[in-house]
């Protein structure tokens, strides 16, 4: 198996070159690898056994059907964060014990269709929302597991909007909250105790973040148990980071934590929420150049397509599609939309010009998931390569598509 960064070298994935995918899906497409992504979920899987935790993969990162069937086949779980994402993994075939739902801000409708379906979990993120799941709950006469997600106040090394895990955040409750949340569990008549959930930030390098949390979750868990409220299990969250192409990690966090664990853990049940750790690597975005313009790449994807370096400043690798000696020179690698903001890369060594095929690295999270219609762009097709051959999972979208919604809607004016 190669990585994708071999395969863009290489002009091929599985034997099925890029430049036939392009020609026949058309750009900007974005291709996933089935060989990667399902490597991904066994080194996850390997690495969570020795603790028997439960793996939820984190279907925002990328909630494509094919994926999710990829997924599950794989055996993880799902972390959803919505009812239209429960309804994605039920249609991928995922079964309701094997799915938990978590995120802020939980609507009703949210709430009433994870009752109903019988999910493994629901997560509270405030005492309003405990409350609120409790009274839907008595209603449907279902007992409910209920977890809490607990703010520890950790500031991970991250950017600012990925880092959930800090005391300022809008992410969980305070311990004392917690605490009163997880009493409120014990005592109700349809309410079971579920997970203490954290979750600290995204693309975290290292694992030293997630040691401090496990010790945090551990101390607080020993305040629940005299307490007489023990959780469930630890849940960690996710937020595991790859790094990008030019940068990985010498190991996924997620090892250093786990074998921590299991060395200073023992007597707990633990989870983990993967979201980019399992899709993201597996994923390219590719595009064709318009124009080059001074140092200015033009090509034909853009903050519609990928919006992270524009949100984030994350970093995403950029290379020509097959082997070619780059230049001395730096280029800006952008996209077609009227802001500023809109690139892809920045300062990147790439020779190319006007109909070269080229791709970003490190899309298969975080990319489609985000995508927008902005400046009436429409939303690009995605191809799955499985066993050497190329199909298409999601049709690019049409003019028709983007605008069934509303069509006729002004036949009234």
């Amino acid at each position: 198996m190669t990585s994708c960064e071999e395969a863009v070298a290489a002009g091929e994935i599985e034997g099925v070159g890029l430049e036939r995918i392009a020609a026949d899906f058309g750009t900007p497409c974005y291709v996933y690898d089935a060989a990667q992504l399902q490597a991904a979920c066994a080194q996850v899987l390997a690495l969570a056994a020795p603790l028997q935790a439960r793996v939820c993969y984190a279907v925002k990162a990328n909630g494509n059907l094919s994926l999710l069937h990829l997924i599950r086949d794989a055996g993880l779980g799902f972390d959803v964060s919505s009812a239209v994402e429960l309804q994605r993994v039920a249609q991928a075939g995922a079964k309701p014990a094997d799915v938990i739902m978590t995120g802020p801000g939980k609507s009703a409708v949210d709430l009433k269709a994870a009752v109903e379906a019988g999910v493994a979990e629901i997560v509270c993120d405030s005492a309003g929302e405990l409350a609120r799941l409790e009274t839907i709950a008595s209603e449907a006469g279902r007992k409910v597991a209920a977890g809490v997600r607990l703010n520890p106040a950790i500031d991970a090394p991250s950017h600012p909007h990925l880092a959930t895990g800090r005391g300022e955040a809008k992410f969980g409750v305070g311990a004392d909250e917690a605490a009163k949340m997880f009493s409120r569990i014990a005592a109700s008549s349809v309410l079971e105790t579920g997970s203490l959930s954290c979750h600290i930030g995204s693309q975290i390098a290292t694992s030293e973040p997630y040691i401090e949390l496990a010790k945090v979750m551990l101390a607080f868990a020993e305040r629940l148990d005299k307490e007489k409220c023990p959780p469930a299990r630890l849940d960690l969250g996710g937020g595991f980071g790859i790094g990008d192409a030019k940068e990985r990690p010498a190991a996924t966090p997620l090892a250093g934590v786990a074998a921590w664990l299991a060395e200073h853990g023992a007597g707990r049940s633990y989870g983990f929420q993967p979201g980019r750790s399992v899709v993201g690597r597996c994923g390219i975005l590719l595009a064709r150049v318009e124009y080059r313009k001074d140092r200015h790449l033009i090509v034909d994807a853009g903050m519609t397509e990928l919006l992270r370096p524009c949100l984030y400043g994350a970093v995403h690798g950029v290379a020509h599609v097959g082997s070619k000696p780059a230049p001395a020179g730096a280029l800006d690698v952008v996209g077609p939309v009227c802001e500023n903001a809109d690139f892809l890369a920045q300062g990147v060594a790439l020779d190319a010009g006007p109909g070269d095929l080229v791709a970003v690295f490190d899309c298969g999270a975080y990319a489609s998931a985000m995508a927008s219609g902005y400046n009436g762009r429409l939303r690009a097709c995605e191809v799955l390569v499985k066993d050497g051959v190329a199909r298409l999972i999601r049709a690019r979208e049409s003019f028709a598509d983007s605008i069934r919604a509303e069509d006729g809607a002004f036949d009234w004016l």
